[in-house]
């Protein structure tokens, strides 16, 4: 990676539920990390999908 390129920073929401290891949190401030915003978004998204069942064909583990 380019050291003189600046990254592109993004941020998850405060009361974002996230995977962690084997476990689940609840963000209580909203997080800055580097990533796009728009990927940030879609992981998100994509996770609320899955949660609610969209798309998933069986049972998810919990």
């Amino acid at each position: 990676m380019d050291k003189d390129k600046e990254l592109d920073r993004g941020i998850i929401p405060a009361g974002t539920r996230v995977k962690l290891f084997e476990g689940r949190v609840t963000l209580l401030e909203d997080v800055v990390v580097d990533a796009d915003q728009e990927w940030i978004d879609k992981a998100i998204k994509d996770q609320e999908d899955y949660f609610n069942g969209v798309g998933v064909t069986s049972e998810p583990k919990l």
